[in-house]
């Protein structure tokens, strides 16, 4: 680029005056060009809103062959049948208007899907997510369109156009979910979630069609919105949704054909969006077609006329140029102390150029003498920046200039200088007390103080109060946790004692439970040896008495057999007898008989010495035979006496074994009590040590709180803050409420007084009922401490910062003076005091209040 730095002005202005035209050129080219692409881009988007209108139809056809598709499969063929194919008929002439857009894969999918819902092979999931999916990927080509165009009317139709779509495709699926639901009183598994889905979606799109579609489109919709089916569908899809256990008492065939005709009112809208669309598409391209035309003639035109005139201008400008640089020149080389005289500029022309050399020269001594001076200040300024640059504000400007500006200037910089050094004192002063410790001193705003510097000291001021306010609630939350953590050390070591107490006493007890259960045990093993003997017993004595009982049949059969005996000893005594006077008459016989009956005589005297000793026989054994009867009697008796004893043995035994038995069984029960016992008390004792482990363990942490506790008094013993802020601290949340409030009223101001810098026109500010102080003034106009004299005060200083900055901005954009500017801003500062002070009362009424 150095080639240009050789060339002469008039070159320069040539070269300037080529690269504008070449710049126009450029410019004009890439407008054409802008305008020819968006007109491209036009009518690319009207290729893809024929596309769109076309899929839309078939997307609708689609959407009621899915209901009834539906309605099929969830009855199994037994409704919507015949509807289902003559809906296939309009779905396939849509087809065929599409079938250059659509992909082959879509109509065999299609086909196979059908054939599955015939042959009923198909679940509903399924068969209505093959037209879910289909409709989606067709939706999916319009929704892109928007995204290739720059045109914000026609984006926001066509975004309209895709939100009422994606609205009726959420209400077709809707329509085909409740359409199955109704058939079958119930919900198909997830279909209850699908259509709160469906439900919230169809909600969000309308809302946005509604944002963005045009007052014709717009008032379709609503129209629409008002009909009978419209509200039918809204108040049965709400039914449906607080049912989801089904029971909907719906007619499906009434269901499908109310949302089939609020569906098609949205179609409606689609069909006036599409026209709507074509209509701007249209004039866009028009519109577009003559720009191109106009920019394209207009830019040659003015090409024409820039040439021309560049050229007859920029010799007159060189020329005149030239002799100012001369002139200039000389200046300048003076000013560089090249030269020590100025030649004048030589040009006399009627022209800004000649009138401008007058000036210059008229100007050039008067700035010749004031240079000198000003290098003087210059050098002053520099030094004193340098210093307030590194921090060091005591040095100030000491020369006297003749100049009054320069006087006012530096005289300006000293005050400012002053004002700085003053406040940052007063800042550092409040740092280095609170950085003591020491938040108990407050900072007073001089009448000098105002804006910025204002606003930093009330802001320390309000850090200071509100710092002080936190540590007398730390101080007086300390004092009571201390306390608080003694009480706690106390109760901490008495639980600790009692749980290791207890944790002893509960293994005495346990050890005790454990020799209970072991008595208990051998218990249970004794009557269950009893109930052993007693069955043993009971056997014995039954056989016993089984025993006695043939005895006694046996002492029967002895009584009656000495009975007999006793008879038959009767006969024998009475043969005997008989046989002795039988033996007796023998002799007497045998005695007259003489010799002849001597033998006879002897055979009858042995005979008769056998009658005696039979009848001698048979009297002892009738004595045996009586005594033997009184025996058995007796032992009759006696058999008899025992067998009835052994029958009351064998029921007392019986009775023993039933008692044993219920002495066993409730020995039993009593070690299953005791066995849960135990374990009751196994598991109290676990809890038992853990408790007194636990106790333990927080006898020592309230030993290490109170520790800290002690060690955070003694921490706060170093700090020094104002004792009446303990009035305040009723309320912590309000301490840090009202210092947000008065840092947001310093933001207030300050953002207010910045955008003094950019605006150029008053405007209105935040009043002071809409600002965070005015909202929480509102809020609380009930509470006690609104009742109260200082609270009225609160609300006229409050009003008087808003007021003030108000006029602040009016004054300050129609140039008023410093000292009103610097009276309001006192004003200002003032009020924000009053404000400080009545948010601090605020605090102090609330307090007393409780």
């Amino acid at each position: 680029m150095n080639f240009i730095h050789n060339l002469s002005v008039y070159k320069k202005l040539y070269l300037l005056s080529f690269i504008s035209t070449v710049g126009i050129l450029m410019f004009g080219i890439n407008n054409i060009m802008s305008i020819t692409k968006e007109r491209n881009e036009l009518l690319q988007v009207k290729n893809k809103t024929t596309e769109a209108k076309a899929f839309a139809s078939l997307i609708h056809e689609l959407q009621i062959e899915r209901g009834l598709t539906a309605g099929v499969i969830v009855s199994n063929g037994t409704k919507n049948k015949d509807k289902l194919q003559e809906q296939r008929k309009n779905t396939d002439k849509e087809l065929i208007e599409a079938k250059d857009i659509l992909s082959s894969s879509f109509n065999e999918n299609l086909l196979k899907n059908r054939a599955s819902v015939d042959s009923l092979s198909i679940s509903l999931g399924e068969g209505t997510g093959f037209y879910t999916k289909a409709i989606a990927s067709l939706v999916d080509g319009v929704i892109k369109i928007p995204s290739l165009i720059n045109n914000k009317n026609i984006a926001g139709a066509i975004q309209a156009y895709s939100h009422i779509t994606l609205s009726k495709e959420s209400l077709g699926r809707t329509r085909a979910i409740l359409n199955g639901a109704f058939i079958k009183n119930a919900f198909a598994p997830n279909m209850y979630t699908k259509l709160c889905t469906n439900k919230g979606i169809i909600e969000s799109n309308n809302k946005i069609f509604t944002t963005l579609a045009t007052p014709e489109a717009l008032e379709l919709f609503k129209k629409n919105g008002l009909s009978e089916d419209s509200l039918f569908v809204n108040d049965t899809i709400a039914l449906a949704i607080s049912k989801p256990e089904g029971n909907f008492s719906v007619d499906a065939s009434v269901w499908f054909t109310k949302v089939t005709n609020t569906i098609n009112g949205h179609r409606e809208v689609e069909k006036l969006c599409f026209f709507q669309i074509d209509k701007m598409v249209n004039e866009a391209i028009t519109n577009d077609t003559n720009k191109l035309i106009y920019t394209t003639g207009l830019f040659i035109l003015i090409i024409f006329i820039t040439l021309f005139f560049a050229a007859t201008i920029g010799r007159n400008i060189a020329e005149k140029i030239t002799k100012m640089n001369a002139g200039l020149s000389s200046f300048f080389n003076f000013l560089g102390q090249k030269q020590k005289t100025i030649e004048k500029i030589n040009c006399s022309s009627h022209d800004e150029f000649g009138a401008m050399s007058a000036m210059i020269n008229d100007n050039i001594y008067i700035l010749e003498k004031k240079f000198n001076e000003q290098q003087k200040n210059i050098t002053d300024f520099n030094e004193i920046c340098d210093y307030a640059a590194k921090g060091f504000l005591y040095h100030r400007i000491t020369s006297d200039y003749e100049d009054t500006n320069l006087k006012i200037l530096s005289n300006s910089f000293n005050g400012m200088l002053d004002e700085i050094e003053r406040t940052f004192k007063n800042i550092i002063d409040i740092i280095i007390a609170m950085a003591r410790g020491d938040y108990s001193q407050s900072n007073t705003i001089t009448n000098s103080s105002s804006g910025a510097f204002a606003s930093m000291l009330n802001s320390i001021g309000a850090i200071r109060t509100n710092n002080s306010e936190i540590f007398a609630v730390i101080t007086k939350f300390s004092q009571e946790l201390n306390k608080e953590a003694t009480e706690l050390s106390i109760s901490g070591d008495e639980l600790s004692t009692s749980a290791n107490e207890q944790a002893s006493s509960l293994e005495e007890t346990a050890a005790a439970i454990e020799e209970l259960t072991s008595n208990v045990a051998a218990n249970v093993a004794k009557t269950e040896e009893m109930t052993k003997v007693a069955q043993d017993a009971k056997t014995a004595a039954q056989h016993g008495n089984n025993v006695a009982t043939e005895s006694l049949g046996a002492m029967n059969e002895i009584v009656n057999a000495t009975e007999a005996i006793a008879d038959a000893v009767s006969i024998i005594e009475n043969i005997a007898f008989q046989t002795n006077i039988l033996s007796l008459n023998a002799a007497v016989e045998a005695a007259t008989a003489g010799d002849a009956g001597k033998g006879f005589a002897v055979v009858a005297q042995e005979v008769r010495n056998l009658a005696n000793r039979s009848a001698d026989a048979a009297k002892q054994i009738q004595e045996l035979s009586y005594a033997a009867r009184e025996k058995s009697q007796g032992g009759l008796q006696t058999t008899q006496n025992m067998m009835d004893n052994f029958s009351l043995i064998t029921k007392k035994i019986e009775q023993t074994d039933e008692l044993v038995r219920d002495v066993t069984n409730a020995s039993r029960e009593q070690m299953d009590g005791i066995n849960q016992i135990n374990n009751a008390i196994s598991q109290l004792d676990q809890m038992t040590q853990q408790n007194a482990k636990t106790a333990n363990n927080v006898a020592e942490t309230v030993s290490d709180v109170l520790y800290k506790t002690e060690q955070l008094e003694s921490m706060l013993t170093n700090i020094k803050y104002d004792k009446k802020s303990i009035e305040n601290t009723c309320d912590v949340n309000l301490l840090f409420t009202t210092t947000k409030l008065k840092l947001d009223h310093i933001n207030y101001k300050e953002n207010n007084y910045a955008k003094l810098k950019s605006e150029v026109t008053p405007w209105k500010v935040v009043g002071h009922h809409d600002c965070n102080l005015g909202k929480w003034i509102d809020a609380n106009s009930n509470e006690s401490f609104a009742k109260t004299p200082e609270w009225q005060t609160l609300l006229k200083e409050h009003e008087h910062v808003h007021a003030g900055v108000q006029s602040f901005i009016h004054e300050d954009l129609s140039n008023a003076s410093k000292e009103t500017m610097f009276k309001l801003s006192q004003e200002i500062e003032n009020a924000t005091i009053g404000v400080f002070k009545g948010l601090d009362n605020v605090k102090i009424n609330n307090c007393k209040d409780k």
